[in-house]
């Protein structure tokens, strides 16, 4: 069963006591429009530039404000590209995550 909704991270760093940068996730949950697959050209030509796309997600251009993260389902996504489809949506064209590092292997 798909989520209706995902959620958009974006980080700031503040200074602790000693002066070390901490940095600070916030969260915002956004409705999704749609979710599509990537299309085999798109996703050819990115592999070309080490990418691997997975997942595109229609959302609110209103909600959307260039996070570069968002978490769908359990699992964190890096936004590749954002396209504005019409003036009230944004297509997000998403890499999947593993920890810390973009997935070499898809999964």
């Amino acid at each position: 069963m798909r989520s209706v909704e995902l959620t958009l991270l974006s980080f700031t760093y503040e200074k602790d006591s000693i002066g070390q940068e901490i940095k600070k996730e916030k969260r915002k949950k956004i409705p999704i429009i749609k979710q599509t697959s990537i299309m085999f050209e798109e996703f050819y030509e990115a592999n070309e530039h080490g990418l691997r796309p997975e997942a595109r997600f229609v959302v609110s251009a209103l909600n959307y404000n260039n996070e570069r993260e968002i978490e769908y389902m359990g699992n964190r996504y890096s936004v590749i590209r954002a396209t504005t489809t019409n003036p009230d949506e944004v297509s997000l064209i998403c890499e999947r995550k593993v920890g810390n590092v973009i997935s070499e292997s898809g999964n």
